[in-house]
């Protein structure tokens, strides 16, 4: 008899837990949370337009009075000084500040700051943003 109320409660605060969202909440669409896609491109240089292999890029997001906040991601580039990245993002942010940095130490930093654009808002959805960029260090 106990083990026939415990599976009915059970079920019962399933249910309830259920009906109130809880086990469902990482889906960004149905449950209110904005959210956008980002593609991220970009190609690091030196002066002489050659790769820079390896080089950190460190992508800040969000921008308020108070400065910078929010996420962000540091990747690395390919033999051919490229990166290619997607991401799922909260288009709250619009603004994003991108900073190279060479791991050999060999070349100066170089940062951008630049405005991210979402096209094709629908409900929640904030639509994609595309950012393109070419960073070029000079040596030290």
């Amino acid at each position: 008899m106990k083990t026939k109320v415990k599976t009915w409660v059970n079920a019962l605060i399933g249910a309830v837990l259920g009906l109130l969202g809880f086990g469902t909440t990482s889906c960004y669409e149905k449950y209110g949370s904005p959210y956008g896609d980002f593609i991220f491109d970009a190609q690091v240089t030196d002066e002489e337009e050659m790769p820079l292999e390896s080089a950190q890029v460190v992508l800040r997001g969000g921008w308020s009075e108070n400065g910078w906040m929010g996420g962000g991601d540091t990747i690395y580039t390919d033999a051919k000084g490229k990166i290619h990245k997607e991401f799922i993002v909260d288009p709250a942010f619009s603004h994003i500040k991108v900073v190279a940095n060479d791991t050999t130490g060999e070349h100066q930093s170089d940062s951008i700051v630049t405005e991210i654009q979402y096209k094709g808002k629908k409900g929640w959805y904030s639509g994609k943003a595309t950012l393109n960029v070419q960073l070029t260090l000079k040596k030290n």
